[in-house]
């Protein structure tokens, strides 16, 4: 099977030298604000002008469109899309209810979804219209958001879903380095799912109904720890493979974050010895997704007026 994607890999490896290197972004650590950080990223080939919001998103589309032009197969590159599928569902629905008539701009791409029609789906109630597989998880969601009005349980239940999709596509795959990144993907979102209910107080049935659990890390006993209190969750998490990262998650979440991304680019990073097979075309999706993250990061910090110290502290791993 993995014979299939050699001419993909290939094209990805010529690709690959146009990504942001880790030099290259501590280079433009060192630009004077935001114009002269755009400046330096044309420099090197990354015009980010006049919309760096859009040129992200378009970014992402073109990255994810030329991958599935090069490997039409590759089942695996649905994780990518079904996480943003979900989300645009929950953004529709949450517009719908909150009379905005504009859910587009809250939209991820890529997606599988055709979201110039998703939003006149949900007004007119025409659920059919939605992809196999979505119609009924768009129903279920409508029918929770307009009966109870609760964001936060639509959220729950998507997000959950969408979790729960990522993880039934990855135990389909063959790739050991799938299933490793989004069996961590699952523990990450669980654990800080968890962790936000634990300091609000939330009972175990609401918890655990946004949970997904993976074999390592089950769902019933991080529900019944975070049901006791942050302290109790904490004490569960330490001895876990995620300890030092919990370490930080009670200090700073956003630190937490930032570790979790960083692993996650650890499991990607053993693509790079690959000649061929489903993980470099994987793995070269999310090289770009963390450039993105990364200079999203940097942008807003420079908007701010963040020193470099202190915003190369905020930036992610990259993938070279």
């Amino acid at each position: 099977m993995s014979e299939q994607y050699t001419f993909a890999v290939s094209k990805i490896r010529a690709l690959e030298p146009k990504l942001l290197t880790k030099a290259q972004l501590e280079q433009v650590l060192s630009a004077d604000g935001v114009a002269e950080t755009l400046d330096m990223l044309e420099s090197l080939g990354i015009e980010l002008r006049p919309n760096p919001d859009l040129a992200f998103k378009q970014r992402k589309k073109e990255v994810y469109d030329e991958l599935l032009r090069l490997a039409p197969d590759c089942d695996e590159l649905k994780i990518f899309t079904v996480k943003n599928d979900i989300h645009n569902i929950k953004a529709a629905l949450k517009c719908l209810v909150g009379g905005q008539s504009r859910p587009e701009n809250f939209y991820l791409y890529p997606t599988s979804l055709e979201t110039d029609r998703l939003f006149s789906a949900f007004l007119e109630e025409k659920f059919y219209q939605l992809p196999e597989g979505y119609e009924q998880i768009a129903f279920r969601g409508y029918e929770l958001i307009t009966k109870t009005q609760d964001g936060q349980l639509l959220e729950c239940f998507l997000d959950k879903i969408a979790l729960e999709l990522m993880k039934d596509m990855a135990n389909k795959s063959q790739s050991p380095m799938v299933k490793a990144y989004v069996e961590l993907f699952i523990k990450l979102c669980d654990v800080k799912t968890a962790f936000r209910f634990s300091r609000t107080g939330k009972n175990f049935d609401f918890i655990i109904s946004a949970l997904c659990g993976t074999y390592e890390l089950d769902a019933g006993a991080l529900a019944k720890a975070a049901e006791k209190g942050t302290d109790e969750l904490l004490a569960l998490l330490s001895g876990s493979e995620l300890s030092k990262g919990v370490e930080l998650l009670a200090l700073d979440p956003s630190a937490f974050d930032r570790w979790g991304d960083n692993r996650l680019m650890e499991i990607v990073k053993e693509a790079g010895l690959e000649a061929f097979g489903v993980d470099p075309i994987f793995a070269y999706y999310l090289a770009n997704e963390a450039e993105i993250k990364s200079l999203k990061t940097l942008l807003m910090c420079k908007k701010i007026g963040l020193d470099s110290e202190k915003t190369k502290e905020r930036l992610c791993d990259l993938y070279v």
